[in-house]
């Protein structure tokens, strides 16, 4: 309720008792917003109300209210509708209507249109078939070339070639729209048809042929091909009536491709064009007539020339020749022959001569080389074996002659032994070697003894000795001999060598010795020897300095020498030292003697590095602590001491203080200790374990809170714990959002440790949607791919605080071809959220439309084939909806065989509706058959003894695009041929009754030589007596031939 101040007519003014309160009257008001739409049109209502209101009635002027504040309402159909508001509250009632407020459109109409066909020669008849949705009150055509029409589904006649665009406008209560198919169709010229004359159709090459276009219809341009390609001239031209000239023989085919604005046509001409070669080759730079000697070792000579050439008016195919540059040639004359042959088999030969002398001289190999012997023993000669040197010539050897043979004995001094070899053209060769014989032999000593052993003599250092003297002799005498000592001489310790020397009258000499060798066996003698020694340690030392007087040496033989294991003066280790004095002579003889050396040890060990006292605080867990520490070393005097100890490092040690003592012991029982205190100090907080991890709940059930429970924690401590308090107990109920639970241990030290974890509440409660609409199945609007469909919407509920509702489509909105679900999600404050859906099937009941399909095709076949490659402009399909696939059993620019194939399109939809068409393709048969491998001009000699010859060749093969039904030949393989030229031709007709001719000629050669019989053998006659010559007299010979004989001449009678 307001309360208001009313002015008092009292002079009392607006206050204290002067005032009074009164209750104002509601007034309804509102705001509208948007105020006009298309339907499903969603309007906001506001109110703008006066003075207290307690209930409200909205009237929506469409039959439905609502008693919400500021609702919203949605206009489902269109008109024009009056609004209501009653408020009532404490002061009374009041309404507020706004007359026609809310005006609610239709939809705008969907322009939409189907063509066929699309495309063809001018005179094209178009049908157009309205394809529109919505409320129409009117419709306009405009066929873009300048026509319009007002009829629902109208057929145009285009006169005229051109690309035109088609537009409809649509005209309804809700607006109008426009569709505009841009070059929608397209209208074409026809074809022309190429066709064209050629002259001259033949002739000897290079061959110069004129071309005439006798084409019809409108062209544009033109390409000519002249079948020629790699002869080296252009083979190609777009001239109106090209003139070209053929370079090369050979059969032609000629294509005129001509193009205009509706499209294009071929004309082949097959063997159009025949150019014959009617010219020889020529050969030149031939080599002249050669003259050389054999190659070095060979009975032959290989001869190099420059190729000559060969040229030809339209190409040369070969040429070839019986020897090649590089081959060897036999010694004498031959003769090389080329033979150029061009590619129409005309032939030119050419000719030269190769002769070969042998000029080279004979060789002799493995001829002995020069050779020094000694004289045989006890001769003063020698006996030379050798091998005997071989004859080789590059053509073949006569004689291999020697003055002297292998084995003969050979005199002191130089012999030469000579050889001599001739070949078989009288090339002569000789060579030699030197024998030289020389007296090596030495002369000899016998009767020596090869060695003498002695001992000395008592007391000396020498020994005397006595031997026969030897015997001296040589295989041609000796001229001197003697030695460098005497037998009964007196010899040192030691070897001496006694060497005899003997020389014969060559200056050969020999020597001979003796080996006497004396030994010293006397032993050295020792005096003088230091009595056994005891000592103390010196101080620090494990040992002590030790010195005596030096023992003396003496022997029989001068330079003995005495030595020690240990000099006086040395430093003596503890316990007893053996002292050994040893003596040696030159002839290594020895004496020893030896006395002891005793030390005692009398000092204590040392204990060093003992660790200080130590402060260290507890180990984790535990009421003590591992120490550890760098152990002490001890160290003596002698060797290292033992060290003991009550404790190690790296042992536990509890609280408080403990004393680590050392004990050191050396060898000999001297001993000292040492020791250190150890603090262990507890410093370690207590432990909480088992705390909880954060817990995560949920609401209970119409709750906005839930109850946790957990294990609770325990608390641990390395020595004990004093007390565990948590802020919050198990099983507490807990509100939505995040509460932080704690807990706090103190130990038995007075540390503490504090440890917490949280609670989070969730509402997971989703709202609840009901009254979903059931699923749905509708047939889509014509010419359309969708179709509009409506529905109730549903409710929800919540069961804590607001929930929304919303939805990816609304009651009256447009659903394509298909299946699509309508999703509905309820979401509340706490973002939970629930979906429903139903389903809407829209189904595509329009078939696909074909347009633009060939009309029947009659083509010739394509040239070497029973068949012809067709092309044609696709048609194009269309639908309501989109065309899934248009199929055809034949593509464009498929090969099709001789005869009528029909072609078939079908067109499907992605809903599977089809719809079929198809034309006719007629291929005609119009090629001639072929004949390959016709054997080329043959040209053989004649057979043996006969003025003809046997001709064979491989049988050519006929063949044709289709089928060839014959090949005859009027003269068979493995016939025989007269001398001269027979022409060979064979005829090939194929099943349509095409032939094709061709032959080549067979040249019969006399090659064959007249034989001469009865011709005298070699004759040996003396000279007429007074006369340096002498008549012969033989029976003249008989020629015959294969032929005949011409003439026989002999250039003697």
């Amino acid at each position: 309720m307001i309360l208001i101040c009313i002015l008092s007519v009292l002079a009392s003014g607006c206050g204290g008792g002067g005032s009074s309160s009164a209750v104002i009257a509601p007034e309804a008001a509102f705001i509208a917003t948007p105020t006009s739409g298309v339907y499903d049109l969603v309007v906001t209502f506001s109110e703008n109300n006066i003075g207290e209101i307690e209930s409200r009635l909205w009237d929506f002027g469409d039959g439905s209210t609502s008693t919400e504040p500021d609702p919203t309402h949605t206009y489902t159909s269109p008109g024009t509708f009056s609004v209501s508001l009653t408020v009532t509250g404490p002061g009374g009632t009041d309404t507020f209507t706004c007359d026609s407020c809310i005006e609610v459109q239709e939809l705008p109409p969907t322009a939409g249109f189907d063509v066929t066909p699309t495309s063809g020669t001018y005179d094209l008849l178009v049908s157009f078939t309205d394809a529109s949705t919505g409320v129409i009150t009117s419709k306009l055509w405009d066929f873009g070339d300048g026509t319009t029409s007002e009829e629902e589904n109208p057929s145009h006649l285009y006169s005229e070639a051109g690309i035109y665009s088609v537009s409809l406008t649509v005209t309804g209560p809700g607006g109008g729209d426009t569709m505009v198919c841009d070059s929608c169709i397209t209208v074409l010229d026809p074809p022309p048809v190429a066709s064209f004359l050629v002259t001259p159709t033949s002739g000897a090459g290079p061959l110069e042929v004129a071309f005439t276009d006798q084409s019809t219809g409108v062209i544009s341009s033109r390409q000519w091909d002249f079948g020629d390609a790699g002869s080296g001239s252009e083979n190609s031209s777009d001239l109106l009536s090209p003139v070209h000239n053929y370079q090369q023989p050979g059969t032609y085919q000629v294509t005129l491709v001509v193009t205009g604005p509706g499209g294009e046509d071929t004309s082949i001409c097959s063997s159009c064009v025949v150019v014959t070669d009617e010219g020889a080759p020529e050969i030149l730079d031939m080599p002249l007539d050669m003259l050389l000697g054999t190659d070095p070792g060979e009975c032959q000579a290989a001869a190099s020339w420059i190729e000559p050439t060969a040229t030809d008016n339209f190409g040369l195919s070969t040429l070839v020749s019986d020897h090649l540059s590089g081959d060897s040639f036999p010694v004498g004359e031959t003769i090389v022959t080329y033979i150029a042959t061009d590619l129409a088999g005309n032939e030119t030969s050419s000719s030269f001569s190769v002769t070969v002398e042998d000029q080279e001289s004979p060789q002799l190999i493995g001829m002995p080389s020069d050779i020094d012997l000694g004289s045989s023993p006890g001769l003063c000669s020698a006996v030379h074996v050798w091998d005997a040197p071989t004859a080789i010539d590059n053509c073949g050897v006569a004689t291999l002659t020697s003055d002297h043979q292998s084995g003969d004995a050979f005199a002191l001094g130089a012999t030469t032994v000579s050889y001599s070899t001739t070949d078989i053209h009288g090339n002569t060769i000789s060579s030699s070697f030197t024998v030289s014989v020389n007296d090596l032999e030495s002369p000899s000593i016998s009767g020596l003894p090869a060695e003498l052993s002695l001992q000395n003599e008592p007391g000396s250092c020498s020994a005397m000795a006595s031997w026969a003297s030897p015997l001296i002799s040589d295989n041609c005498g000796v001229a001197s001999s003697g030695s460098d000592y005497s037998s009964g001489d007196t010899f040192p310790i030691g070897t001496t060598t006694v060497t005899y020397t003997a020389t014969d009258n060559s200056g050969n000499s020999s020597t001979s010795a003796i080996m006497i060798t004396v030994e010293d066996v006397e032993d050295p003698t020792i005096s003088g020897m230091p009595v056994d020694l005891t000592v103390e340690n010196d101080p620090g030392s494990c040992g002590a300095m030790v010195t005596w007087s030096e023992p003396l040496v003496a022997d029989n033989c001068p330079g003995s020498e005495i030595s020690s294991d240990q000099m006086s003066g040395s430093i003596f280790a503890q316990g007893a030292n053996t002292v050994t004095y040893t003596a040696i002579d030159q002839a290594g003889n020895t004496s020893t003697s030896s006395f002891t050396v005793s030390v005692l040890d009398s000092e204590s060990p040392m204990v060093s590095g003992m660790p200080t006292d130590m402060d260290v605080d507890n180990d984790p867990g535990s009421c003590g602590a591992v120490v550890n520490w760098t152990e002490p070393s001890a160290s003596d005097n002698c060797g290292v001491p033992g060290l003991t100890s009550d404790f190690t490092s790296g042992m536990s040690f509890p609280n408080g203080d403990t004393v680590v003592s050392y004990l050191a012991t050396d060898d000999s029982g001297n001993t000292s200790s040492a020791s250190f205190t150890i603090t262990v100090m507890d410093t370690e907080n207590p432990t909480v374990i088992a705390i909880p991890t954060a817990i995560e709940i949920s609401t209970d059930p119409g709750l906005c809170s839930g109850i946790a429970t957990w294990s609770e924690p325990i608390a641990v401590d390395n020595c004990g714990i004093a007390s565990l308090v948590g802020d919050h107990s198990s099983g507490e109920s807990f509100p939505r959002g995040m509460t932080s639970v704690t807990y706090t241990v103190i130990d038995d030290n007075g540390n503490t440790t504090i440890v917490s974890f949280t609670i989070r509440v969730t509402d997971d409660e989703a709202p609840i949607i009901s009254g979903m609409p059931t699923d749905m199945t509708v047939e889509n609007s014509k010419g359309t791919c969708s179709a509009m469909v409506s529905w109730v919407a549903p409710l929800i509920s919540e069961n804590c605080g607001s929930a929304t509702l919303e939805a990816d489509q609304r009651p009256g909105s447009r659903f394509p071809i298909g299946s699509t679900n309508v999703n509905y999600t309820a979401t509340d404050s706490s973002g939970n959220s629930s979906t429903s859906f139903f389903t809407v099937t829209v189904l595509d009941t329009e078939s696909p439309m074909i347009s633009g399909l060939s009309a029947d095709l009659v083509l010739e076949n394509s040239p070497g084939s029973c068949d012809a490659v067709a092309t044609w402009a696709e048609p194009t399909a269309s639908d309501n909806c989109s065309v899934l696939s248009m199929t055809s059993d034949h593509a464009s620019g498929s090969v099709f065989p001789e005869g009528d194939t029909v072609v078939s399109y079908l067109a499907t939809d992605e809903s599977g509706n089809t719809t079929s068409s198809s034309f006719t393709i007629t291929v005609l048969d119009s090629e001639s058959p072929t004949i390959t491998g016709l054997s080329g001009d043959l040209i053989i000699d004649n057979d043996p003894g006969t003025c003809g010859a046997m001709a064979t060749w491989a049988e050519p093969v006929a063949s044709d695009n289709c089928s060839v039904q014959s090949l005859a030949g009027d003269h068979l393989s493995g016939s025989t041929f007269a001398m001269g030229d027979t022409v060979v031709s064979y005829l090939a007709t194929d099943e349509s009754g095409n032939t094709t001719s061709s032959s080549f000629t067979i040249t019969v050669l006399d090659s064959e030589s007249p034989t001469i019989t009865g011709l005298s053998g070699d004759l040996i006659i003396d000279n007429d007596p007074g006369t340096c010559g002498a008549m012969a007299t033989w029976a003249e010979p008989v020629a015959s031939d294969n032929c005949s004989v011409q003439s026989l001449a002999g250039d003697h009678l």
